[in-house]
């Protein structure tokens, strides 16, 4: 043995160098064995010598309780037999930091991991809003350390941190986020051994800590964490919406006292029910209160995608961290070594180039040369063994770790075994269980996991939780360490111990049965899953499960009528489940149950899934198939009278589909004819419809009412004015909020077509004067930035017209408002062509023109073709242009259409078609027919426009054939000057300098004509 001091040569049982006293070994306190410097176990009894911190990995003396560098408790208090919960975290008394000036905020920005920290600290310290931050880094990058070191530089702020992993081994199950949430908040065991001292521990902290008493929020917990739920006739929505509320009742206690950063870690494995439940909160404002949620993710999560709302409301910001340099992976290295540089620079240099600026490969090669010797304590200090300076590497993060385990595996061959069975129980688990499932004794287990903690591969989260150090780390060992047959015999012992516990989610259970080939319990777990799915309101693992019952029922050991039946109804109960939130998988469903029923001559159970299947095709946007629906119940019921209440509400069902496909006059003459008549007749007789009392009938006359008055609208029937003055003054007198605001919206909109945009603006005032609230107000919403995009386009203001439809968009998808989502895309195109993008433009309106086709939806798709054929034109297309508007006008002036709007613009683009074609007389019949349409349904702003484009016909024709040029220069001055007059009646700027611009023009003309226009009074 070489002295590192004298470099002295002496035998190995030297514990003391005898030529310059230098300490060789170190004598365990307990054996009395000598071990090697920097030997964290004694190897003969076990005893701890050296206590490495798992946080910052500085070697610590075996008694020491904290890390001495960075206070890590590195001994945890002895462990009650009961669990206890711990307390709310604790909040900083420290007086208020004075206000400094908010940071601005980049929408999108690439950081230094250190730049990250940054940002975060400055953010979090002074902004005076709250903000979605996106960590985007690949795994290894230390996403995590960023937010731990921006919480330590913040730790005098009052701010409660709230830290839940997601693991790709449990996005199958609902609320695993949440679990890990609540479980790490709380500090209860990840897997429960003792339900009832949870319980009431954790309502002991809600009541007193929290001030949260009421027994919902309990009970929405115990589902989550104990896998605890009663039995109710609830529908899912509604246990969905339970969890969804207790939430946020928790937020809304921590806010009471603090702010909140919520951190999602790893959020590409998020499950569905979790990440639904964030998106509900955000929608619920939790960014106010200067609120902060931190999603960390890896890049093949496209985060803009997944959160619009929080883009468009410039209240989101993404970090792109990159790789760490040389230096920096230097700075990490150094910190591991507790700032000793001892490392040969060509070492160095060889596990930087292979780190590829990962510093968790630069930590598990530090730890890969802990394990080897080649870096040992030596009292205070480090020291690297220099025959170690050529020590082969794997350069692969795998292969590296590999190597590591084979050295765990020598020192203790149970710890592989110990390590992928707490793999099986996922990122997170608590020993006990492992220990249950392999057999080994409790002082073992101990120094197993002493061991992997001391090896930087096990971290220690509380008193009851371990954990991998890394999701790397635990990928490799789940996906690479292990055979088929040693995951099958690992899963079956684990099952075995976790089977008979009711606080593990059987969506857990189905898992594990799968990896240890367990079919014939499967069946079971997965028929339980279904259950627990249903109670924790989560649709996607509730269908899932359902459609892997009917994968397993073939082989099940049913008889096959049994077989059948169950097939029958777990194919409705996925239709029904699925009918709003996922309604084209539910059409499927829904259309095979029909089948089923209708052969079987079950007529009330075909009127009852056609109803569903009704909806789930009124949200998918295919409203034929709404009317197919309504169709086949009229037949069903058809009877000699065919005003029956039965007919009458069918027909009710039918309005909106007519609406959204376009068919404008024929859901006028439906509301008009069907409807509304009988609706007035039960009202005024106090007659009751079946199953509905008069509320109910006074709901639906308000809607049909409110439908016929949008079809008047869209139409640009005037005679929507009336119609929604009445059923304005009706709702304000029956105090009936939701239809007041509709009916204010719809007169907004109403004006806004005509061009009276002073009097839309002064009922939208009058709307943000009233107080009113709704567990839906996004509809409202929708219709505002409608109106006001369509005000801003109509006064000249694109860029603001153009942001403000794009805040639109994703609400009417959200809101699944497929018409007024194929209009505001259209609008969307004419941006372009505005801004000279024709080919962008010509691609979004062929796009909306497709889709409104394949879906019978005629108002998008004649909007579509009146600006394709305007865009035809612009680009030198005539012929094109008028091919397009031809087939639009046809369109547009079918009975059952009678599209007054698009077919007075198709009038003035085919009076501009045919003059740039020299057909002067084509084009005036044209103009005036649209010129009568619009006199006599107010539509101002476009009958000053028709007048200004009949003003320019004259002004052409005078140009181009040179025939009484005088005369007709005239008669184009007449009409400028009635849109002129027009124009300033509804004091719309754009529009006036638009036609003085024209007025300019034809003077300029007549100038050089030699001759002076007629003055006009």
């Amino acid at each position: 043995m070489i002295c590192p001091k004298c470099k002295g040569k002496n035998s190995t049982e030297e514990v003391v160098c005898p030529s310059c006293g230098f300490k060789l070994k170190t004598i365990c306190p307990r054996c009395k064995e000598p071990n090697k410097l920097g030997q964290p176990q004694c190897v003969k009894c076990n005893l701890i010598l050296i206590r490495f911190c798992p946080d910052c990995k500085t070697p610590n003396f075996p008694h020491i309780k904290n890390c001495r560098k960075c206070g890590f408790e590195l001994i945890k208090v002895k462990q009650e037999k009961e669990p206890e919960i711990k307390p709310e975290p604790q909040i900083q008394s420290e007086p208020e930091p004075e206000k400094q000036e908010s940071p601005v905020i980049e929408l999108k920005k690439e950081v230094t991991r250190n730049g990250a920290i940054k940002f975060l600290t400055d953010v979090l310290a002074k902004s005076d809003k709250g903000y979605l931050i996106s960590l985007c880094a690949p795994e290894g990058l230390g996403k995590s350390t960023v937010v731990s070191s921006a919480s330590q530089l913040l730790k005098n702020q009052k701010i409660t941190w709230i830290n839940g992993m997601c693991e790709p081994y449990k996005q199958h199950i609902p609320y695993a986020f949440f679990q890990d949430l609540i479980s790490a908040l709380f500090g209860i065991p990840v897997f429960s051994l003792n339900n009832d001292d949870i319980k009431k521990s954790l309502k002991k902290i809600f009541e007193t800590s929290l001030e949260v008493t009421d027994e919902a929020v309990l009970k929405a917990m115990y589902k989550i964490v104990l896998n605890e739920h009663e039995e109710n006739d609830n529908s899912i929505e509604k246990n969905r919406n339970e969890i969804y509320k207790a939430f946020h009742e928790i937020i809304t206690a921590f806010n009471k006292k603090t702010r909140v950063v919520l951190i999602v870690d790893d959020f590409e494995y998020i499950d569905k029910a979790s990440f639904d439940c964030l998106k509900y909160l955000l929608k619920k404002d939790f960014l106010a209160n200067k609120n902060f949620m931190i999603i960390n993710h890896s890049p093949v999560t496209n985060i803009a995608k997944l959160f619009p709302a929080e883009i468009s409301s410039q209240k989101m910001a993404m970090l792109l961290i990159k790789p760490l340099t040389s230096p920096e992976l230097d700075a990490v290295m150094l910190t591991m070594l507790n700032n000793q540089n001892i490392l040969p620079e060509s070492l160095k240099n060889r596990i930087f180039s292979n780190s590829k600026g990962m510093p968790i490969y630069v930590e598990q090669a530090l730890w890969y040369l802990f394990q080897l010797g080649a870096i040992y304590p030596d009292q205070q200090e480090l020291k690297f063994k220099s025959e170690y300076k050529d020590v082969a590497i794997n350069p692969e993060l795998h292969g590296l770790f590999m190597q590591r385990l084979s050295i765990i595996e020598k020192l203790s061959p149970q710890a592989l075994n110990v390590i992928f069975i707490a793999a099986l129980l996922g990122m997170k688990f608590i020993p006990k269980l492992i220990e249950m499932a392999t057999g080994i004794k409790e002082k073992e287990m101990q120094q197993i996991m002493q061991l992997l903690v001391n090896s930087g591969i096990i971290v220690v989260y509380d008193q009851y939780n371990f954990g991998f150090k890394h999701i790397s780390l635990w990928k490799i060992i789940y996906e690479r360490t292990f055979n088929d047959e040693q995951i099958k015999q690992s899963s079956l012992h684990v099952l075995s111990v976790l089977k008979g516990n009711p606080s593990i989610k059987n969506s857990f259970l189905t898992k594990l049965a799968e990896l240890a080939e367990n079919n014939e319990n499967l069946l079971h777990y997965y028929n339980n899953a279904v259950e627990e799915s249903y109670y924790l309101g989560d649709t996607l693992s509730y269908t899932n499960n359902q459609v892997k019952l009917l994968e397993l029922l073939p082989n099940s050991g049913l008889i096959e009528k049994e077989k059948e039946s169950a097939k029958i109804l777990i194919k409705e109960q996925i239709g029904k489940v699925n009918f709003e939130s996922n309604p084209t998988l539910a059409m499927d469903y829904l259309k095979e149950s029909i089948k089923t029923q209708e052969e079987q001559n079950n007529q009330v159970k075909v009127i009852e899934l056609t109803g569903y299947l009704s909806r789930s095709c009124e949200l998918a946007g295919n409203y034929q198939g709404v009317l197919d629906c309504a169709e086949k119940a009229i037949n069903i019921t058809a009877n000699e009278d065919n005003n029956s209440n039965e007919t009458i509400l069918l027909n009710f069902t039918k309005l909106d589909a007519l609406f959204n496909l376009g068919r404008l006059e024929e859901t006028i003459m439906t509301a008009r004819n069907e409807i509304l008549p009988f609706l007035n007749k039960a009202l005024l007789k106090n007659e009751a419809f079946p199953g509905l009392n008069t509320a109910d009938i006074k709901d639906i006359e308000y809607q049909t009412e409110f439908t016929l008055a949008k079809a008047l609208t869209y139409q640009g029937n005037v005679e929507a004015e009336e119609l929604l003055k009445k059923i304005a003054a009706k709702a304000e007198k029956e105090n009936n909020i939701e239809y007041e605001i509709k009916a204010l919206l719809g007169q907004a909109l109403l004006l806004t077509i005509q061009g009276d945009l002073r009097g839309s603006d002064e009922i939208l005032e009058k709307l943000s004067r009233k107080e009113f609230t709704s567990e839906n107000s996004d509809p409202w919403q929708l219709e505002w930035l409608t109106i006001t995009t369509l005000s801003h386009l109509l006064n000249g203001n694109f860029e603001k017209a153009r942001s403000i439809c794009y805040t639109a968009l994703p609400l009417a998808k959200e809101c699944r408002d497929y018409n007024l989502f194929s209009l505001l895309k259209v609008l969307n195109g004419m941006f372009y062509q505005h801004f000279q993008y024709h080919n962008n433009a010509v691609a979004i309106y062929d796009e909306v023109a497709q889709y409104c086709s394949e879906n019978k939806m005629a108002t998008g798709a004649l909007f579509a073709w009146y600006f394709a054929a305007k865009a035809e034109l612009e680009t030198g297309n005539p012929n094109r242009a008028e091919e397009i508007a031809e087939k639009a006008m046809d369109v547009a002036q079918k009975p059952n259409i009678n599209n007054l709007i698009t077919a007075i613009l198709l009038a003035r683009l085919l009076s501009e078609i045919k003059t740039a074609k020299g057909d002067f007389e084509g084009a005036q019949i044209y103009i005036e027919n649209g010129i009568t349409l619009a006199e006599k349904n107010k539509l101002n702003h476009i009958l000053a426009e028709l007048y200004l484009t009949f003003g320019k016909i004259y002004h052409e024709n005078a140009a181009v054939k040179g025939i009484n040029k005088e005369q007709t220069s005239n008669y184009a001055q007449r009409l400028y000057l009635k849109a002129l007059r027009t124009a300033e009646k509804l004091d719309n700027n754009f529009l006036i300098g638009k036609i003085e611009k024209e007025i300019s023009n034809l003077q300029a003309f007549c100038n050089l004509s030699g001759f002076t226009l007629a003055n006009e009074v």
